[in-house]
């Protein structure tokens, strides 16, 4: 267990923090969740279409939330964790698409009648 911070504010992590990195990932976040709002409520694009958009839009927010506050570039004391990070996307990618297949034919599996 750890000891009680008497200074969280002098932590080296917290010093480290730059509050516009912060400010600007909540500015995008907010944006973005304002456009897939738009996208969802404008009935002009097809369903497949829509969600490709909103799709486009949230990878595009969690590639700049991640990259703003992991603060991740590619200089040689974060090269390592910019490649955990593409190494994993992946793996999330392929487990979210193939729940979204398996519920999507759960019915057509399970159901007599259908």
């Amino acid at each position: 267990m750890s000891a009680p911070e008497p200074a969280p504010l002098q932590h080296a992590e917290v010093r480290l923090a730059r509050g516009w990195v912060y400010a600007l990932a909540f500015v995008e976040a907010m944006l973005a969740m304002l456009l897939a709002v738009w996208v969802a409520r404008d009935r002009s694009l097809a369903p497949g279409m829509a969600m490709g958009w909103i799709a486009g839009i949230a990878a595009l927010t969690l590639l700049v939330q991640t990259v703003a506050l992991f603060d991740l570039d590619l200089s040689p004391a974060r090269r390592w964790h910019v490649l955990a990070l593409v190494m994993v996307l992946p793996l999330f990618v392929l487990a979210i698409g193939l729940t979204l297949i398996m519920f999507h034919s759960l019915m057509l599996r399970t159901m007599l009648g259908a």
